[in-house]
């Protein structure tokens, strides 16, 4: 099965046909949802547009004998703009609509690679990443996205004596 989401905007799932083209897709959703379903030779395509967080939760696509399963994987807590200080430490957390999602940490929309001074955590649905002894290289907009959906926040780092120079 084939997926994409653009940002809160659709969320579109590929469903093969059978070989004798009469697969047939079948929803629970009701006709008051915004689904809309295409068909050509080869494949079924099911939209949801606008997706909305309520769309969250799995689908399956039954082709005759062949079933495919899939869930939409939101976040339900989204990242929170931080300030913190140089050569301290910060954690950004959000969650997930389900434990076991897969995420990617970005900053400045470049992949944070875990190491000494950058922790990403999975407890539970809660996703979290901490810097620790900051810089103000750290600073900038971080983002925690899923297959289907993202959450960005900005992080400042001031300097620790900030508050000292101001008086």
């Amino acid at each position: 099965i084939g997926e994409t989401a653009d940002y809160f905007a659709r969320a579109h799932y590929l469903c093969p046909r059978n070989q004798n083209g009469n697969g047939t897709v079948l929803t629970s959703l009701s006709t008051s949802d915004p689904v809309s379903l295409v068909s050509d030779c080869t494949k079924r395509t099911f939209t949801i547009e606008p997706l909305r967080r309520s769309d969250a939760g799995e689908y399956t696509c039954d082709v005759n004998t062949d079933q495919i399963h899939f869930s939409l994987i939101k976040f339900v807590r989204h990242l929170q703009d931080t300030v913190a200080h140089a050569d301290g430490m910060v954690t950004l957390r959000c969650e997930v609509c389900k434990p076991k999602a897969d995420v990617q940490w970005l900053k400045n929309g470049v992949e944070v690679v875990p190491s000494r001074r950058f922790s990403i955590r999975a407890d539970g649905v809660e996703r979290s990443l901490t810097i620790h002894r900051l810089t103000q290289q750290d600073a900038g907009q971080y983002t925690c996205e899923s297959r289907d959906d993202q959450t960005t926040a900005t992080l400042r780092v001031e300097s620790k004596y900030a508050r000292d120079e101001i008086i």
